[in-house]
């Protein structure tokens, strides 16, 4: 199995290192990392630049399109059989490269591998806010890199929508995905833990009606169903 690992980032300079170091430390050969620069004004082209590594490719954005527009533009490059999305700021699971890689082929007929998300405090920020916000336990998610995809089936399902710059892109994303009847397969192995710190776009976007465009399409396609 191949694997393209694509990582939109927008100044995520901070922590993209960290990042890409997570996969570097696992992956194969033949994988790939594709960090899309969504026109970042920080550090962040220098430092993925700098990394002397073959598997790692970079698309740099004349212009900021957004997350979801920006994986758009990594999964046009992909030329894997799957396919994770993780954001810039998080890191892979340790060791858990050959939990995926023997799961799926075992039984390449999976579409859609899911996983669990562990959450942990950035060391810079802990003393600062742990105090003010409870770690959510290991839990299963649908959203970002606990996601494993076959590629042919985010083609068949048209990618991202760009419309969802902020939020919902993802409910959106596995709303039209699952409409396909993809072969979904879950395991309980983390595979991704997502950094907390005081820049998060959860934090930046408490309104939840931010949600609501995803939510009414993906009520509008279950109807559809039926």
């Amino acid at each position: 199995m191949i694997y393209s690992f694509i990582i939109a980032t927008f100044n995520g300079g901070k922590y993209i290192q960290e990042t890409i170091d997570s996969l570097t430390c696992q992956i194969t050969k033949i994988d790939e990392i594709i960090v899309v620069n969504d026109n970042s004004t920080d550090d962040t082209r220098m430092i993925v630049e700098s990394k002397n590594d073959s598997r790692i490719k970079l698309i740099n954005l004349s212009k900021n399109i957004g997350a979801a527009g920006a994986r758009n533009e990594g999964l046009n490059y992909a030329t894997s059989d799957y396919v994770i999305f993780i954001d810039s700021d998080d890191l892979w699971a340790n060791d858990v490269y050959q939990i995926i890689n023997q799961t799926l082929v075992t039984d390449p007929t999976i579409d859609l591998l899911m996983g669990c998300v562990e959450h942990f405090f950035s060391p810079e920020v802990k003393d600062k806010i742990s105090n003010l916000y409870k770690l959510p336990p290991i839990s299963k998610a649908k959203f970002g890199a606990s996601l494993v995809i076959k590629r042919s089936l985010l083609l068949k399902g048209g990618g991202f929508n760009p419309a969802f710059r902020e939020r919902g892109e993802w409910i959106d994303l596995l709303s039209r995905l699952l409409v396909l009847q993809p072969k979904t397969v879950e395991i309980d192995v983390v595979f991704y833990k997502r950094r907390i710190h005081e820049s998060n776009s959860s934090h930046k976007y408490k309104d939840l009606s931010s949600y609501i465009p995803a939510l009414r399409e993906n009520i509008k396609r279950r109807q559809l169903q039926k």
